[in-house]
């Protein structure tokens, strides 16, 4: 019996069809992805899924939230492509002691040696824009088919430049419900699908899935990031140097004070001419900005030398 259902199928193919672009040069159309999530769900297609696997999970009860945890990967070389994919509603199976990036690597492993690669990493903006750089996934809600909405899920792209190959990689978990659609009067699946993703360190997914491919670290990106908090003498804010798995940035120098909206823009340019997204910025500064200092906070720690 296939671990994931018709229904979960579904938007894993929306996942995967909305969020692969350039610089993959065979990207599969959705009904393309659908045979290929049949046939790591050990079936022989789509039209054999849909008659053998579940429609729907058998634990989908109001109030109840449950996982499907998926680690998958589309693999191109100048000759090939492939794509490989694990999935578990066990949450032990899918943490990270316990060696779930390592299991998808090993499948990958299986077909090709990957060993000493030199490879970089970065996720594309893809339909990340400015106004919710920030903000979560979107969710699918619906009866048979998932809503249109696309998933903003983009993969981790690992290239090795040097010999062409290409590699995107997703950990994902979608949780789950039934949610009551008051028009038709019946509960119907209720999902929520995110990237389970930290860009370096132990207890990133595919750090662990990179080192365990290539048998070799990675090294730590760097970036500008602007500061939420104004940081200069005027009350405007000067790009700070981040770095992966780091608190603390350096202020950049050679950069002028600007008002936010313009800094963000100058560093958005600048970061995408060394290679590094939006979502690269987000992911590189992401120890960074949890312990910055914000405007709030700044305004509770001065209020308490007021009268």
């Amino acid at each position: 019996m296939s671990v994931i259902s018709v229904y979960e199928a579904k938007s894993l193919a929306s996942v995967f069809t909305d969020n692969l672009s350039a610089p993959i040069r065979n990207r599969p159309k959705r009904g393309q992805w659908l045979n290929h999530i049949a046939k790591e769900c050990g079936l022989r297609d789509w039209n054999a899924m849909v008659q053998i696997a579940p429609r729907q999970v058998p634990d989908l009860r109001y109030g109840d939230w449950n996982s499907l945890f998926v680690a998958a990967a589309w693999v191109e070389t100048p000759d090939r492509a492939y794509f490989r994919m694990i999935a578990t509603r066990k949450r032990e199976v899918a943490h990270l002691e316990n060696g779930w990036p390592q299991r998808l690597a090993a499948a990958l492993s299986e077909i090709s040696d990957f060993h000493s690669r030199s490879m970089i990493y970065g996720r594309e903006d893809g339909l990340i824009t400015l106004d919710d750089v920030w903000s979560v996934p979107r969710v699918f809600a619906g009866n048979e088919v998932p809503t249109t909405e696309s998933v903003r899920i983009p993969p981790a792209l690992a290239v090795d430049a040097q010999s062409g190959l290409r590699i995107a990689v997703w950990f994902i978990e979608a949780k789950y419900t039934a949610a009551e659609d008051l028009r038709l009067k019946q509960f119907v699946p209720h999902y929520r699908f995110e990237a389970a993703f930290q860009t370096w360190g132990p207890d990133a997914p595919v750090d662990q899935f990179l080192s365990h491919l290539t048998g070799r670290a990675r090294s730590r990106r760097t970036c500008l990031y602007v500061p939420e908090v104004p940081n200069s003498a005027d009350g405007r804010h000067v790009p700070v140097i981040t770095t992966e798995g780091e608190r603390d940035g350096v202020v950049a120098g050679d950069w002028p004070a600007l008002g936010y909206e313009e800094a963000f823009s100058r560093v958005m340019e600048k970061n995408r001419q060394a290679g590094v997204s939006v979502t690269d910025m987000r992911d590189i500064a992401n120890q960074y900005s949890m312990y910055e200092l914000r405007e709030d906070d700044w305004t509770e720690f001065s209020g308490i030398y007021d009268d």
